[in-house]
């Protein structure tokens, strides 16, 4: 097996393990670097196992439900992934102040979906980080009754 697919193959466990229902928070610890870096342009970027595993927990505790799954084939190059995916999930449990774009009261009821793009560099020395763009102005709509239209769409890296 080629060193491309080996890193699509555990990239793929990633996937299915972090962001997939039922989600798996030991494949933080298996698979993150110790100083791994979550950037998605919805949130705050989150550095380290112990915030990205908090960040985590505090995401599904709000939305119980919350699911992605891939879209297309992962594209492999070197220790790079790339994977495209979509999903979301319903707004049901504890108030949640992540979001770059405004907060939620408890169990509002709304509904998220969006999809994007993740860049993703995996090593046999674990060093795994992550870095996506997410479609933020349909979590805009969905989050705010009033349109969200004038609000930007934040490339990941650019703050």
């Amino acid at each position: 097996m080629s060193k491309e697919e080996q890193n699509k193959a555990v990239v793929g466990r990633w996937f299915k393990d972090f962001w997939g229902n039922p989600w798996n928070p030991d494949i933080i610890d298996e698979l993150a670097a110790p100083d791994m870096l979550l950037q998605y342009s919805l949130h705050e970027p989150r550095r380290g196992r112990k915030d990205v595993k908090e960040f985590m927990i505090g995401f599904r505790n709000a939305f119980p439900d919350l699911a992605f799954r891939g879209t297309a084939d992962l594209i492999a190059e070197g220790d790079y992934v790339v994977g495209r995916w979509e999903g979301g999930g319903t707004h049901t449990g504890p108030a949640f102040d992540d979001f770059i774009i405004g907060a939620l009261p408890a169990a509002s009821g709304r509904k998220m979906r969006f999809g994007g793009m993740t860049v993703l560099r995996y090593s046999l020395e674990q060093t795994f980080a992550g870095e996506g763009s997410a479609w933020s102005l349909i979590l805009c709509r969905a989050i705010h009754a009033q349109s969200c239209s004038s609000l930007p769409i934040i490339p990941s890296g650019s703050r």
